[in-house]
């Protein structure tokens, strides 16, 4: 629902240092840097119901909050929520003052979308993964310094919208955790490939998503960017299965100690041929 509502929000304006919001509207404070993003119900008495997230005790809480400063702080932008579907305001608050209290340890969404999501359908948010497309690990090739072969890895919330370890462009910046679309996500290459999920092992679409924006919302720190421990396709798999690791790289260790065997005992074999010509981008081949 997060990436739902930035295709479709409104930002709503103040006349005369007043904001005029129908009872049981649902609404976003949102930061310009994504830092602070609070999805919640307008209760028509000045206050949100919320679903609150405590880092203190990594509990989840629905609440009744002062609409400013509480909710809408002072370096927040408001928004209405417009979501494709009908739903009655006045049973969405009814949903959302029934949950009043109500507390959670499991891994639900820090912006409280779900909450949301839940107050104006009914549904639990899980329930649409598959329609939504949320939770998906997708991958892309690209080509590090004009030379090398990879892959570059990113999870999906709803609305066209990835969550990923990028730069995100030619500028200086050290990548960081970053939402995007997801049609920037492919501007390398304009090619994708989805990653299929193990049953046996990995985690849920829903909890996927929800670690990517835990990420995000800067309330896990996934540490600096690095290119052998800790890189786009750590980020994806940590969400995904809960493990940091990165297949593309086991390959190329895989790949490497066969090169080193191949050279110790002089006598090139024919793989070797083959995963020179994945890995190494020559000026002559065409751009994958």
């Amino acid at each position: 629902m997060l990436g739902d509502f930035l295709n479709n929000g409104r930002e709503v304006l103040a006349q005369d240092g007043v904001f005029y919001i129908e009872t049981g509207t649902p609404i976003v404070a949102m930061t310009f840097v994504q830092e602070y993003i609070q999805f919640g119900i307008f209760d028509g008495e000045e206050n949100v119901i919320c679903q609150i997230y405590h880092s203190e005790s990594e509990l989840f809480e629905v609440l009744k909050i002062p609409f400013r400063d509480n909710f809408f702080r002072q370096d927040c932008k408001l928004y209405e929520y417009v979501p494709q579907f009908e739903f009655d305001k006045n049973q969405a608050l009814l949903n959302a003052k029934n949950c009043i209290g109500k507390h959670s340890d499991s891994l639900l969404s820090i912006p409280g979308d779900d909450f949301v999501f839940y107050c104006l359908t009914n549904r639990f948010i899980n329930e649409f993964a598959t329609e939504l497309k949320f939770g998906l690990q997708y991958s892309t090739p690209y080509i590090i310094k004009e030379m090398l072969n990879a892959y570059h890895h990113c999870i999906t919330i709803e609305g066209g919208y990835i969550i990923h370890f990028s730069r995100g462009g030619e500028d200086k910046l050290d990548p960081f955790i970053r939402l995007d679309s997801f049609n920037d996500f492919l501007d390398t290459s304009g090619k994708h490939d989805q990653i299929p999920y193990d049953k046996e092992s990995d985690l849920t679409l829903t909890s996927c998503r929800n670690r990517a924006i835990y990420v995000l919302t800067g309330k896990l720190d996934f540490n600096k960017y690095k290119l052998f421990s800790n890189n786009c396709e750590h980020f994806a798999l940590w969400c995904k299965t809960g493990i940091k690791k990165s297949r593309q790289l086991q390959e190329a260790a895989e790949e490497l100690a066969m090169i080193t065997l191949c050279i110790a005992a002089r006598r090139p074999h024919p793989k070797l041929i083959k995963v020179v010509k994945k890995r190494i981008n020559f000026p002559w081949s065409k751009r994958n």
